[in-house]
């Protein structure tokens, strides 16, 4: 044994050199120089390969074409900053930053093709699992203020690689024709993938233990399109997957019928639909510049409000490929998470109009929001929908109240384009109808108060969007983000958290011979719908049999009201920071802080409620035709009480605080009476008989 790690020792020596602080590594392309870092909270240098070309330009003739690799390069590559991301629309709610000023100028350019590699330098020779990360958000955008670094993750010991892609108008158009196929977001990811493939070993990776990461509701459809895709184990270059917030994928992986009617009106908006030979189209399209094909797009895109979308492109349904015993039985073990208040990653538009008035936000969600939701089902029902949504969601709320507003509103998004999907996607990959043979794991990242990859802490209760990634890459990119270092309480949960992943991600294909399941993580099925909690403490859980987001909405009121006054002072942006006066029991007992293996069960009994608002309380209402359906009278018993669980899921919290005011009036009225009574009878005694009386 010591022979042979010598002897891979040895051949590694053949493509690696130092010198000071930089690194070369001798790929088939050529040789590449990358950095030696230093993290301020581990001993151990890490090596990043920033910025290494893994395809050639897609600029001039290669516009619009798919991928070619890369030819390579005759000198030394000096692979030391990330390359400007592909381009894509600005000054978004991705680009906000924590105290609502400007944000910087994003560096953008059409050379974009590039990967980031982080490897960290240990006297491990063995082969290291690896981890690709593709991220992006709604497949339009990539996070262009807060870059994504693998730095941290490193550390632990894997090799990991960040893909950068073309997007929006640049990587999803496509056409009736040969030559605008569509899908060319997908080539670059895989062409990315299939380079990772034929030269990690160069950097101490294993091309036979890859795990893909998909995060966000660009990043996570693209790695499952990538898993269903393939055609057998041997087709798929990643053994496993993790998903993180993936949001609604079957809205994500678009038809070809519905990707071909916006990229019509695309062409038409750029003045090039005379052109009839598909070579002359896209040779229009070529000639256009940057900012002419972003305002094309944007004019449809809309802020997610428009009609018309581009994405990547499935042959049929993603369930209906599943169904493919073949593709399958190919899935490898599967991790897919998600944050416990999505929809409080708020956007700075909500809060400007919430400072305008109660009245500007509710005219957002009436004549923007709701219409979005309700272009997704029959016409006939939308009066109706809209008037149950308004019932079920914001009925219960204190009139013109914006704060609760915002709150009713988050938890609208958070259930209908985040949850609803979660649950689906969970119970679709784990049906006995598909024969999916591979173990799904799932969590929900359950943290107080957290901060979203913008810097922003959610006031709201609950994880905001992207939470759990900014936790997972670690302190290094926290720092960038947050502008300070992470608290005791941030870094246990960091720790935990990354701990819990790359278990995961080193763990071979038989996952139940690993040491994934010594952790107590137990798959999720249908029989056991187990979501592991990450981020509530043992006293929260003890506490509360669900959620508690309400408690937390209210604790954080006074904060709410500053902000909503746009008052940055005394704005406590920390997360769960611990008073002085506990700080060194804390100390102490950091182990126990939070729960080390907990099923959320409250949680996943407000997904079925959610479900069954969604999925059973609303196509119902295409059977009737007024309004008494929302007393419950028509709908047979067992819908009953589905729905009567729905209804209370979404009341307990509205209507639980007036009712504790009825009771308190009514105690203190019995108690007020009490002493009436007693004072009265003490009166009649210490009155004095008189004698005319007897």
């Amino acid at each position: 044994m010591q022979f042979f790690r010598l002897s891979i020792a040895l051949l590694l020596l053949q493509f690696l050199s130092t010198k000071g602080q930089r690194i070369s590594v001798l790929l088939d392309q050529g040789s590449i120089t990358g950095l030696k870092i230093f993290p301020d909270t581990s001993r151990t240098a890490v090596y990043a390969f920033l910025g290494v070309p893994y395809a050639q330009p897609p600029v001039g003739d290669l516009r619009f074409a798919p991928p070619l690799p890369h030819r390579g390069w005759n000198r030394t590559f000096l692979a030391m900053s990330m390359r400007p991301l592909c381009p894509q629309p600005s000054d978004t709610i991705y680009d906000e930053v924590a105290d609502g000023s400007l944000p910087r100028e994003t560096i953008m350019n059409e050379d974009c093709l590039y990967l980031n590699i982080w490897v960290s330098e240990t006297e491990n020779a063995g082969k290291k699992s690896v981890l690709v990360l593709i991220t992006g958000e709604e497949m339009v955008y990539d996070w262009s203020q807060n870059r994504v670094s693998g730095v941290d993750l490193a550390l632990e010991d894997i090799v990991v690689v960040s893909i950068q892609y073309r997007s929006n108008i640049f990587g999803w158009i496509a056409m009736d024709n040969e030559v605008l196929t569509g899908n060319i977001g997908l080539q670059d990811q895989h062409l990315a993938l299939l380079w990772i493939q034929s030269n990690i070993q160069h950097f101490g990776g294993d091309p036979n233990q890859i795990t893909l990461l998909g995060h966000g509701t660009s990043g996570a459809p693209c790695a499952i399109a990538h898993a269903v895709m393939g055609r057998s184990a041997e087709d798929n270059i990643f053994s496993k997957l993790i998903i993180m917030s993936g949001g609604d994928l079957e809205a994500s992986l678009r038809s070809k019928q519905d990707v071909m009617k916006a990229s019509k009106v695309l062409v038409e908006k750029l003045g090039c639909q005379f052109e009839k030979p598909s070579s002359q189209l896209r040779y229009c399209l070529r000639q256009k510049s940057i900012g002419d094909l972003l305002n094309a797009f944007e004019s449809i895109y809309d802020h997610r409000n428009g009609t018309l979308h581009i994405g990547p492109i499935l042959p049929v349904v993603y369930d209906d490929l599943l169904k493919n015993r073949t593709i399958s039985h190919a899935l490898g073990p599967m991790l897919i998470g998600i944050t416990s208040n999505e929809g409080s990653f708020l956007e700075q538009r909500w809060l400007n109009l919430a400072r305008e008035s109660y009245q500007s936000i509710r005219d957002y969600v009436d004549y923007t929001l709701l219409p979005c939701i309700l272009r997704n089902f029959d016409v006939q029902i939308r009066d109706k929908m809209k008037y149950a949504i308004n019932w079920f969601y914001f009925s219960g709320e204190p009139s013109e109240s914006t704060k609760h507003f915002l709150y009713a509103l988050q938890r609208l998004i958070s259930e209908y384009f985040y949850e609803l999907p979660f649950y689906r996607l969970l119970n679709l990959l784990t049906s006995k109808d598909y024969g999916i043979v591979t173990p799904v794991f799932a969590y929900v990242f359950d943290a107080s108060k957290s901060m979203d990859l913008r810097g922003k802490v959610n006031l709201f209760g609950g994880a905001p969007h992207s939470a759990d990634l900014l936790l997972l890459l670690g302190p290094s990119v926290f720092q960038q983000v947050a502008r300070r270092r992470l608290s005791l309480e941030e870094s246990r949960l960091s720790r935990q958290f990354r701990s819990h992943l790359i278990t995961f991600i080193k763990s071979r294909r038989d996952i139940y011979s690993s040491s994934f399941k010594s952790n107590e993580w137990m798959p999720y099925t249908t029989e056991n719908q187990f979501i592991y909690n990450i981020g509530k403490t043992d006293k929260d859980i003890q506490l509360e049999a669900s959620r508690n987001y309400l408690s937390d909405f209210e604790k954080n009121s006074v904060e709410i009201d500053k902000m909503l006054r746009n008052d940055r002072d005394g704005i406590d942006n920390s997360f769960l920071r611990t008073s002085r006066k506990n700080r060194g029991r804390s100390d102490i007992n950091q182990a126990t802080v939070y729960a080390t293996n907990q099923t959320n069960y409250g949680y996943v009994l407000h997904l079925k409620r959610v479900y069954n608002f969604w999925q059973i309380f609303i196509p119902y209402i295409h059977n009737y035709g007024d309004q008494r359906y929302y007393d419950g009278s028509n709908i047979p018993f067992g819908q009953q009480n589905l729905l009567k669980e729905a209804a209370a899921d979404a009341a307990r919290y509205r209507k639980g605080f007036f009712a504790l005011i009825v009771i308190v009036v009514f105690l203190l009225s019995i108690l007020m009476v009490c002493v009436y009574i007693l004072h009265r009878d003490q009166m009649r005694e210490n009155t004095p008989i008189s004698v005319s009386r007897l």
